[in-house]
């Protein structure tokens, strides 16, 4: 595994269930930095994740989710733009996971992929950012459904992306003092 034995990892995220949900899927011992992450930077989610893993620190980790809807790059802000869902019913969309790794002298970038379709007949006012509009093809119900069922794990982008930690396959290794400060 990528993140170093004995080495004491937080992860810096506005989602105080994240912790909890990466611990389950693999990632023990790490303790939670509640950070809010400003969903409308209009840079690719590849580099807005490097960008957030560096600006977090050594020894952190982070987690972005983006939704890439087919024909139309929505992004992670659909959390907050709700009421425009519906222009969008029956698109395909890929659900990515990007977690980046920062030890102080590289950041590494994982990715978790799910592809699905977006629908509106489930919605719920509690559901967390797109996870009630959006149905992996994998599965008949949207996440926001799997989660009440405990059924989430097989179909999460995040375990997906924890899965490429665990058998050390980053989407983009960066050194830090490479990067622009």
């Amino acid at each position: 595994m990528t993140i170093e034995e004995g080495v004491s990892y937080r992860l810096v995220t506005d989602n105080v269930q994240r912790a909890e949900e990466f611990q389950r899927y693999g990632l023990e011992g790490l303790t939670f930095e509640p950070q809010h992450v400003s969903p409308h930077e209009s840079i690719p989610p590849l580099k807005r994740a490097i960008k957030l893993s560096n600006g977090a620190g050594k020894g952190s980790i982070i987690e972005l989710s983006h939704l890439q809807i087919q024909g139309f790059d929505q992004g992670d802000s659909i959390r907050w733009s709700r009421s425009s869902v519906s222009t969008y019913e029956g698109r395909r969309a890929t659900w990515n996971a990007y977690i980046g790794v920062n030890d102080g002298e590289t950041i590494k970038i994982y990715r978790g992929q799910v592809e699905g379709e977006l629908t509106t007949h489930y919605y719920a006012s509690e559901a967390e950012g797109f996870d009630c509009f959006f149905k992996p093809f994998e599965s008949p119900l949207t996440l926001y459904e799997l989660s009440k069922l405990n059924g989430i794990e097989s179909v999460s982008a995040h375990k997906r992306a924890i899965d490429t930690i665990k058998t050390e396959r980053p989407v983009i290794t960066v050194k830090r003092s490479a990067l622009r400060k």
